[in-house]
């Protein structure tokens, strides 16, 4: 079975297709246009575009005073918030260089802002529809990126406060460059990392992008990933990174994403939907899918499945971080979060969620996992017991944080 983060909110992919034709002046004839056309900001005549720009009033920003959700556990300082008022889910956490953090869900392309302690959200949305954001990340030098529906690309530069969405423009709609480009950003992106302030990687249905300057351009990278959907991403030093997803699909490169190698995990025809990859060194890493975990300790050669203990069967696996050589978490879909202590050899449940916070809501999903020095953050979904199950967007956002030793 395969899983998406968010995917059964999404709106038909083919409207949003219709919806990348761009803007042109009718008013002058199109070699006219074409020929003075600069395509330097969106908005100018006679340029044809790779979105369709965010409305003004699809462009909104709140703030909110999350609730403290009660807990019947002190275990590693943990704390959960949420808020009844908001009515998205989260799909992935970071942390920018000054400690603040953010996530990335929606519907409506959502980011949420925080401070360390969780008191004061800050909740930006691109859009009017039911779309999501997937992956964030920020790079060294503070500058931060989100990625979600359509490929889109946010960034920002200005600690979060504002936004900017990747919208390259042409001068011809026939342009070759603009014709691939479409192509490859219909669909969804799940995740982006970077080994440096300059080199990026995107990756998900069907395709990885690079950029080289810093995301302000992002060009399709030539990899066999045909009907292969890649969720997650792992950068491990200057040169290497790995991906994972679909039929148990693991790709590594070597050469900050130029060429990619395809590393087989499990000879089984029914290979694992792989949600969590994560390396603590250039030798040493783990990955997730379903219920099941594999490590590997000679840079993938080979792999050797974990035991986990209890076996998470009927859920999925949607995150999984090593913290160092010794010390990781995964977590997965119905809340429940576990912990290894040997490198991944042996995971034990550490907490289930549902359990911790007295059962008040009828649905708890986690799927965004980050570490920093200090703290484990996971986010997802809550649902109130009040809501019919049926209520797809009636979902309210969810941030834990506990102590990461």
């Amino acid at each position: 079975m395969t899983f998406y983060p968010g995917i059964r909110y999404l709106v038909p992919l083919a409207f949003f297709l219709a919806l990348l034709a761009g803007c042109s002046d009718n008013s002058k004839p199109l070699t006219q246009a074409v020929s003075s056309a600069t395509c330097e900001g969106y908005g100018v005549p006679g340029c044809y575009y790779l979105h369709r720009a965010p409305e003004e009033d699809e462009i909104k920003s709140s703030l909110v005073s999350p609730q403290k959700i009660e807990l019947t556990t002190t275990k590693q300082n943990l704390s959960a918030y949420t808020s009844e008022t908001l009515r998205i889910a989260l799909n992935e956490v970071a942390i920018n260089p000054t400690g603040e953090i953010f996530a990335a869900g929606g519907p409506g392309l959502s980011i949420l802002k925080s401070s360390r302690a969780l008191s004061n959200w800050k909740i930006d949305t691109f859009s009017g529809w039911g779309d999501y954001l997937r992956g964030i990340t920020f790079t060294k030098d503070g500058a931060g990126f989100a990625v979600g529906n359509s490929a889109r690309v946010f960034k920002t530069i200005a600690g979060g406060d504002s936004w900017t969405l990747y919208n390259p423009g042409f001068n011809s709609d026939d342009d070759p460059h603009l014709k691939n480009l479409e192509y490859t950003f219909s669909r969804s992106a799940f995740a982006i990392d970077f080994f440096d302030i300059n080199n990026g990687l995107i990756v998900g249905e069907e395709f990885i992008l690079s950029t080289q300057n810093g995301g302000k351009d992002w060009n399709r990278v030539n990899a066999k990933i045909d009907g292969l959907a890649l969720q997650k991403l792992s950068i491990v030093d200057h040169q290497t990174a790995w991906t994972v997803g679909s039929n148990g699909t693991m790709l590594v490169t070597t050469d900050k994403g130029a060429t990619w190698k395809q590393v087989n995990l499990t000879a089984d025809e029914e290979a694992p939907h792989l949600m969590g990859v994560s390396f603590s060194s250039t030798t040493s890493g783990c990955v997730g899918g379903e219920h099941q975990v594999w490590c590997t300790s000679d840079a993938g050669s080979t792999w050797a499945q974990a035991e986990i203990q209890p076996t998470p069967f009927g859920s999925t696996i949607t995150n999984l971080k090593m913290q160092d050589g010794n010390n990781g978490w995964f977590i997965n879909r119905t809340g429940a979060i576990y912990k290894t202590e040997n490198g991944g050899k042996n995971w034990s449940r550490w907490l289930n969620f549902p359990e911790v916070s007295g059962q008040v809501f009828s649905d708890v999903e986690l799927w965004g996992l980050a570490l920093d020095s200090k703290n484990v953050w996971a986010v997802g979904m809550v649902r109130s017991k009040d809501v019919a199950p049926n209520v797809v967007n009636a979902m309210n956002p969810l941030i834990m944080k506990w102590d990461a030793k």
